[in-house]
């Protein structure tokens, strides 16, 4: 009688949820068209753009469930106006509300556009703390920001800009108009059941103890805050190079006309701009006086 061997076949593991949503995105990064894309906008810089992108999605869960096609889409936008992609730097992030993919430009990121333009001298946006906001001027929108600091409690945003031509315009919103403001414009804040005082503690307490690790208002209320204060001044006041009309048209918030149908409002740590370098910088006042060509004014590099 013969008897017949069988050989278990081991059996291959099983790939985690985790493991399945990289690879299927690493595949789109990977690809000849994406990749030709991203040479074409980025030169020499398409690499560490690729590589940023991979490591924001591996350590991003929200991001696994999302179409990894329509992501690399979103991811493009930041490509196509040059913008990395970094919690860290603050230009640009990705996130998705439920599995719907969406790029962000930080506050940082429309700095960096409207230098770019080469026509800003000034441009400033910030927070203002209690006792810092002297006077405010309905008429004319100026406002005195010289007041003595009397505590770490946020009053309210500004911004401010410059142009070479001498035009200049200032914009303030309260905190409890940002927070208004926030909850009928931003997706995230639809629902939000936080009251303003709420809010204003959160952006407080972030102040104090550091932003939180998601992105947007929950996360850095006060990021989000001086963003919108900038964007609403530019879209109203600045000069719109095509490359800012293009953020505005790609960038998760109220649209142009939406900025124009709100009331101004008030803001003191101030994010100023480097001319030379079109990097971010914490102290004095932001000169655009040298600002270079687009293609010299590279955040990447």
């Amino acid at each position: 009688m013969t008897q017949t061997m069988t050989t278990a076949v081991p059996q291959q593991p099983q790939r985690t949820a985790k493991q399945n949503a990289v690879l299927a995105f690493k595949k789109i990064v990977d690809s000849s068209y994406y990749q030709q894309e991203l040479k074409t906008l980025l030169k020499e810089n398409s690499g560490v753009f690729a590589t940023s992108l991979m490591e924001i999605f591996t350590g991003e869960p929200k991001l696994w469930a999302c179409d990894p096609k329509l992501l690399m889409a979103e991811a493009m936008k930041a490509a196509s106006l040059k913008l990395p992609l970094s919690k860290q730097l603050g230009y640009a992030y990705l996130v998705a509300y439920g599995n719907t993919p969406t790029m962000i430009i930080g506050y940082k990121g429309f700095f960096q556009l409207a230098i770019r333009s080469g026509l800003y001298k000034i441009i400033n946006a910030g927070v203002v703390y209690e006792g810092e906001l002297q006077d405010f001027d309905k008429l004319t929108g100026g406002f005195n920001l010289n007041g003595e600091k009397l505590s770490e409690k946020p009053v309210g945003y500004f911004s401010f800009f410059e142009l070479k031509n001498g035009f200049r315009s200032m914009l303030y919103m309260t905190i409890d108009e940002m927070a208004t403001y926030c909850k009928i414009y931003s997706p995230s804040m639809k629902n939000c059941k936080m009251s303003n005082e709420e809010l204003a503690e959160l952006a407080e307490r972030q102040l104090k103890q550091g932003p939180g690790k998601s992105i947007g208002w929950y996360g850095n209320f006060n990021e989000m805050a001086k963003k919108t204060v900038l964007r609403r001044l530019l879209s109203k006041e600045g000069y719109l190079s095509i490359e800012m009309q293009n953020a505005f048209s790609v960038d998760d918030a109220p649209t142009i006309e939406d900025y124009r149908d709100t009331e101004f409002a008030e803001a003191k740590e101030v994010i100023n701009v480097d001319a030379q370098t079109g990097e971010v910088v914490n102290d004095g006042a932001a000169s655009a006086e040298a600002a270079t060509a687009a293609e010299d004014d590279n955040p990447f590099k």
